[in-house]
This record gives C-alpha cells, sequence and structure tokens, in this order.
C-alpha cells in the first residue's frame, strides 16, 4: 500500500527516489514485562543503509528504555508500549543526525570509524565529509560495534602492519639468500679456475716449456700498462705463426681432389699442446689487463643505473607498485649497511613528495603511501615504530617545501601522518613551538595552525571528560 512507503528526506512528494517503509510496532506482553517489537526494523535499517542494531539502539537512547538486540533471528525489541507515530518522530531524528548529508541532504552517505574512535559520515553524492554528533550516546554504540568494511581500528591497522612487515622480512630473506648463493657460486668457479691454471702450470714445466718466454712474445716491453690493441694483436699474430711453423707438417691434397677429401685433425704432439696451452694463458691475461683499463677509463658501468638519478628512478617506480613493493626496492637500492633509515626516508620524501605533489590532486592518498613506506622502512630495521629523529626528519621535509611554494597544506601533511601513527602528536606540538629563524620555517608553522588548535582541543576536551 502507498501509505506503507514515506519519503526518508521527508515531505510528499510522489517521484522522490529515497524511499523507506513505515516502522510497524507490535506491543506484546502486560505489567512491568510490556515491551514493543520493532517488526520491520531490518527492511527499514535496508532503506537507510545502515545495520538495524543502530536504529534500535538509537531508539532506546531516545526513549530512555532497554532493548534486546538479536540480529541472527531479526528480533528488535525496545522495553514498554511505544505507539507508531512516536517511533517515527524518533526515526526521522535518526535519519537527521546519522543517515543524511549536511552539504546535499542526501541519503547518500556511510559512517567511517578512525582509529582514534572518531564517526565521519562521508557522503558518496558530492564528497562532503564531517564528524557526527559524538556527544550522542549512540556513538559509544558505533565505535564499539563499527560498520562492516568502514573501520579502521587499532587492531585491523596492527593486523595491516604485521603484513607490510612479514613481506618486507620475507624479500629480504630471499635476497641474502640469492646474495649468499651468487658468492658461493663465484667461489667455486674462482677454485675450479685456478686448479685448471696450476694443472696447466705443471704440464707445461714437466715438457720444459717456460710461460715467461712464449708470453714476451705477445706482451709488449713495460707490461699491460703500457700496450695497446695494436700492439696486443701484432704480438698474438706473431705468436700464432711461431706455433703454426713450430708444429708438424700435415700432408697436402692431391690435385685433384676436392675440399670433401680433406682429412682435419688435431695436432695432438707435445708441441702443439704446449703451444696451445701458452696461446690461452697469454690470450687471457691480455683480456684481463683489457677490462681493467676499461673500468679505470669509466667505460664499464660499476654501479647500477639508478645511482645517476636515484630520485627520478624511485618516483618512477612508485607510480605503479604498492607500498611494500616500493619499501622493498628503497632497500634493494639504499642497503642498510651503506644508508641509514634517516637517508632512506630522505630520499623517500624527495622523490615522493615535491611541490607538483602539494598542487595535484589527490594529495591525502600520496602521503598515506609516503607514511606506509616509511613505517615498513622502520619495522625492517627492527624498530616497533618510527623512530624519534625520523619524525622530527619529516616535520622539519614540509619546511623544504614552504621554501619552494607558499601555499603547501601542512595541516593536511601532518594530519595524514599523524593519523597513520608515523609523526606523534608530542612531536608535532614540540616542532611547532620550536622557534624557527628561517622565512619558510615560520610560514609552516603559520600553515599548521589549523592543525595545532585542533590537538589542543581534542585534548582539552578529554581533560574536561576524565
Amino acid at each position: 500500500m502507498a501509505s506503507d512507503i514515506t519519503n526518508i528526506t521527508g515531505g510528499d512528494d510522489l517521484f522522490n527516489r529515497y524511499k523507506m517503509p513505515r516502522i510497524v510496532a507490535k506491543v506484546e506482553g502486560r505489567g512491568n514485562g510490556i515491551k514493543t517489537r520493532i517488526v520491520n526494523c531490518g527492511q527499514v535499517a535496508k532503506a537507510l543503509h545502515r545495520p538495524p542494531s543502530y536504529v534500535c539502539k538509537f531508539f532506546g537512547c531516545e526513549l530512555g528504555a532497554q532493548t534486546k538486540i538479536e540480529e541472527k533471528s531479526d528480533v528488535y525489541i525496545v522495553n514498554g508500549a511505544h505507539e507508531q507515530q512516536v517511533l517515527m518522530e524518533v526515526l526521522q531524528k535518526f535519519i537527521k543526525m546519522f543517515v543524511l548529508c549536511a552539504n546535499c541532504n542526501l541519503p547518500e552517505t556511510d559512517l567511517q570509524v578512525d582509529k582514534k574512535g572518531n564517526i565521519k559520515q562521508v557522503c558518496a553524492a558530492c564528497g562532503h565529509s564531517e564528524l557526527v554528533n559524538m556527544a550522542h550516546k549512540l556513538c559509544t554504540f558505533i565505535q564499539n560495534h563499527p560498520p562492516e568494511g568502514k573501520s579502521t581500528s587499532k587492531k585491523e591497522a596492527r593486523k595491516k602492519k604485521k603484513e607490510e612487515v612479514d613481506v618486507i622480512k620475507k624479500s629480504s630473506r630471499s635476497r641474502k639468500k640469492k646474495t649468499e648463493d651468487d658468492t658461493q657460486s663465484k667461489r667455486s668457479s674462482r677454485s675450479n679456475q685456478t686448479s685448471s691454471q696450476d694443472s696447466n702450470e705443471e704440464e707445461v714445466e714437466e715438457n720444459g716449456v717456460e710461460n715467461d718466454s712464449l708470453e714476451t712474445n705477445v706482451l709488449p716491453p713495460g707490461g699491460l700498462g703500457n700496450a695497446n690493441l695494436d700492439e696486443l694483436a701484432e704480438n698474438a699474430a706473431k705468436s700464432l705463426v711461431i706455433s703454426s711453423t713450430n708444429s708438424p707438417k700435415q700432408s697436402k691434397p692431391g690435385k685433384n681432389e676436392g675440399d670433401d677429401h680433406l682429412q682435419w685433425s688435431a695436432d695432438t704432439s707435445k708441441e702443439a699442446v704446449k703451444a696451445r696451452q701458452a696461446e690461452a694463458a697469454a690470450a687471457a691475461k691480455v683480456l684481463e689487463g683489457l677490462t681493467e683499463s676499461k673500468k679505470k677509463k669509466g667505460t664499464v658501468p660499476v654501479e647500477n643505473d639508478r645511482k645517476e638519478d636515484p630520485i627520478a628512478s624511485l618516483r618512477e617506480f612508485s607510480t605503479n607498485h604498492s607500498v611494500p613493493v616500493i619499501a622493498e626496492k628503497v632497500l634493494e637500492w639504499f642497503p642498510s649497511n651503506e644508508s641509514s633509515l634517516a637517508d632512506q626516508t630522505e630520499q623517500v620524501l624527495r622523490s615522493l613528495l615535491r611541490s607538483e605533489d602539494v598542487k595535484a590532486k589527490g594529495l591525502e592518498s600520496k602521503v598515506q603511501m609516503i607514511a606506509g613506506v616509511i613505517r615498513a622502512l622502520a619495522a625492517s630495521g627492527g624498530n616497533s615504530q618510527v623512530p624519534v629523529e625520523i619524525q622530527w626528519k619529516m616535520c622539519n621535509y614540509t619546511e623544504e617545501l614552504c621554501a619552494n611554494l607558499a601555499k603547501v597544506p601542512v595541516a593536511v601533511l601532518l594530519k595524514v601522518l599523524y593519523d597513520e601513527d608515523v609523526v606523534e602528536e608530542d612531536i608535532i606540538l614540540k616542532w611547532y613551538y620550536t622557534e624557527s629563524k628561517t622565512k619558510s620555517g615560520k610560514l609552516a608553522r603559520t600553515n599548521a595552525s589549523a592543525l595545532i588548535e585542533w590537538l589542543e582541543n581534542a585534548e582539552s576536551e578529554s581533560d574536561s571528560s576524565a
């Protein structure tokens, strides 16, 4: 029936698309055991996009009565006898306080409980976000029973941190194991190479061949330091001619025999074997000398390409990777044995948070990502929380941003870092009240005044309530 449906936003507009069923109440019992059962509480709550327990509990808070909530059996009871008209008036008050957006007056909102217990009402229609009236008794119930998928409680935050730390530790172990395997393989290859060279030298000495006399045919006077490519090539060619001359001559094919009748074979005489061994040893030394000369001239890259511009490399890498992967890459490029946590933090800040990022959209999500990376870096070093000196570094970095840009939302930056448990309240207040003699430092503190006022008011309110 049409009379059983009403507008959520109120009024008699028949074409309003936001509808809900009217409350259906049933009074049961008598005497001291009289109670009112909300028959369709689940349907009403579904139309409002709120848990049914919130609606029933709000009735109990407003009417001063106890409630009984059994979500599995769909039982919602308010003690006492209450008429439908009274319940509808109370429901309209609930809608105004916890459903409708204060900006656009539409019921397109979601309730979110942050880790500090603040309940925010975020509108999906206009994007407006604000705190609900935290003085109402229902807020305590919502804090203890947050909406599904909307909570960012401390327990979930600790779970998220633990997952990030586990990923970092796992990657560190795999990287360490890979390094050990590479070192072991290099050692084994070097030992094999040394043993083969020793056996070759013994065989040459037994046959009465001196390596020094053969090497002088390849290396010019003065050693590799005075050698150039033309001289090395010429001497190597001469040594090949000498070795081929000393080797036994092979029979020439007949005049009428073609290439198919040629019989190729390796000369296995002692002289040929000694010559080939000497040529291999000389060639190895030539190649080794060329490689060392190229390294001295700078033609062989020793460092990773990212060292040329680590800030640009890390900035490009962060565009399409998650927080744990970015932290792993920072540890790979700036290992702990070479860079301290302060150096790693500075690289992250200078790479991912620059003046153009401050002016761009999505600043809060960008800072949240940076906070996650720094938190993961601190955890990889065995820190349960971000060290104090790193917190100071992040506060001081806002002054560098203000040196290049006047309108830096320092309050927003520090608020996100505060919410992400990266910078503590005491550090923010100490930094703010530390006098700065630079223009950028004074500007940064001026831009952070709104956050300081909020922190001090919140602290005074908690003290008064206690």
